[in-house]
């Protein structure tokens, strides 16, 4: 096994992590968007850098997934499912668990928890079947 696979591979793993905590915290129509946005993307971000990875190609450390995605894209590599409405999460990569975190707790949930949850599946089964795991 090469190091871009060995490597894609400990992404793919914490992505599912990332989507287990996601699914849990769905169950809980308590918990704040900011810390459900922040699994999803951070699920999503790196099943992104996995499939990356494993085609060897380089990528910077960002959390926007509208960059990965444009990486992808440059690279000719098939795009998850969701695409296009994927960089809706970026905010929740950092920003609004510091900058707007109280500011997201008082807001009225914009999440669409199902589709959250369903684009997750949709990308971590898009980034399994890219890498071939």
């Amino acid at each position: 096994m090469n190091r871009s696979h060995e490597h894609s591979e400990v992404l793919l793993q914490k992505a599912h992590g990332d989507a287990k905590m996601l699914y849990r915290l769905n169950a809980d129509p308590e918990m704040p968007d900011w810390g459900m946005g922040f699994h999803a993307q951070q699920a999503v971000e790196k099943a992104i850098k996995a499939v990356l990875a494993n085609h060897s190609v380089e990528y910077p450390y960002t959390h926007d997934l509208l960059v990965l995605l444009k990486i992808l894209r440059e690279n000719k590599i098939q795009v998850p499912p969701d695409a296009e409405q994927l960089p809706v999460l970026t905010p929740f990569g950092a920003p609004l668990r510091y900058d707007g975190a109280s500011d997201a707790d008082e807001q009225e949930s914009e999440l669409d928890r199902p589709w959250l949850e369903t684009c997750v599946k949709r990308t971590l089964e898009w980034a399994v079947s890219a890498i071939g795991g």
